[in-house]
C-alpha cells in the first residue's frame, strides 16, 4: 500500500514582504538563532523557512503556528513531539525551499541548486562510489554529468536526512541502484542493510531535488504562494 507524501514547494522571494509575520510566530530560540546571522539576507530567508514551517504543521495537527513545539534528535533534526504522528523535513538551496509531510514514516528530502563545476568529475569520484562515478564518467556531455551528479547527490543527502543524521552520515556508503519495476522509484541499500525508495524529480528550473521514504509512496506537490500561506495562518489563528 502506497503512502501519500505531500510536498510544498516556496520561492523565498515571494515571501519576504511577509517578514514580520513569520517573526511573530517564532519561539524565543529561533528569533535567537536569526539574529546570529550577519548577513540580512540569510536573516530574513530563515525567519521564512520557519515561519512557513510552522504553518504548514498547524494544516495538520490544527494548533496555532506559534505554538508548535519542536524537539531535536542528536543530529540536530527537527521533529515534533512524541506521540505526534506528523513526520516533517525541509530542504533549501538558493532562493527554493521544500517541505516534505508524511504520516507515521521518517522522511527526508533534499533540494539542490544545479551551480556547474570545473572539477565536477573529481567531486563525483570522492562523493559517489566506484560504480556511480562509472556511470556519470561515461556520459557524452557535461550537461548530462551535471544533471546526474545533482540527482545522486540530492538522493544521497534526501536518505541521511530520513535516518536522522544529516550531514554526519556518511554519503560516500550510499549507493543509488535504478530497478527496473512498475514502481517507478531507485531503491537504495544503505549500510544498515536496509531498503528506501528514493524519487528524484525535477520540477523546479536547474534544480534537483529527491525524496527518501522508508516505504512506497506517491508524492503530491503543490507551489505556494504568499495568498495561501496567509490564508493558511488566518485561519488557525482565529479558531
Amino acid at each position: 500500500m502506497y503512502r501519500t507524501v505531500l510536498v510544498f514547494e516556496i520561492d523565498i522571494n515571494d515571501f519576504r514582504e511577509c517578514i514580520n509575520i513569520f517573526f511573530c510566530l517564532l519561539n524565543k530560540e529561533e528569533k535567537q538563532r536569526s539574529e546570529a546571522f550577519s548577513l540580512i539576507d540569510l536573516k530574513e530567508k530563515f525567519i521564512i523557512r520557519r515561519g512557513i514551517l510552522r504553518c504548514l504543521i498547524s494544516q495538520f495537527n490544527s494548533e496555532r503556528p506559534n505554538l508548535v513545539r519542536f524537539i531535536y534528535n542528536e543530529y540536530g533534526k527537527p521533529m515534533l513531539e512524541k506521540g505526534s504522528s506528523i513526520y516533517f523535513n525541509l530542504s533549501h538551496s538558493n532562493e527554493k525551499v521544500v517541505y516534505a509531510f508524511a504520516y507515521d514514516c521518517s522522511i527526508g528530502i533534499d533540494i539542490e541548486y544545479k551551480r556547474p563545476f570545473h572539477d565536477l568529475l573529481n567531486i563525483a569520484r570522492e562523493s559517489c562510489t566506484p560504480d556511480e562515478y562509472k556511470i556519470i564518467s561515461g556520459l557524452e556531455t557535461q550537461y548530462e554529468q551535471l544533471n546526474l551528479f545533482y540527482d545522486i547527490w540530492a538522493a544521497k543527502e534526501a536518505l541521511s536526512k530520513a535516518i536522522g543524521q544529516g550531514l554526519s552520515y556518511p554519503i560516500n556508503t550510499i549507493e543509488i541502484i535504478n530497478k527496473k519495476s512498475s514502481y517507478p522509484r531507485m531503491i537504495v541499500k544503505d549500510r544498515f542493510k536496509t531498503y528506501w525508495w528514493i524519487n528524484c524529480f525535477q520540477v523546479i528550473k536547474n534544480y534537483s531535488c529527491a525524496l527518501a521514504l522508508q516505504k512506497p509512496y506517491k508524492l503530491q506537490y503543490q507551489s505556494l504562494k504568499p495568498e495561501t500561506i496567509i490564508d493558511y495562518y488566518r485561519k488557525v489563528s482565529t479558531n
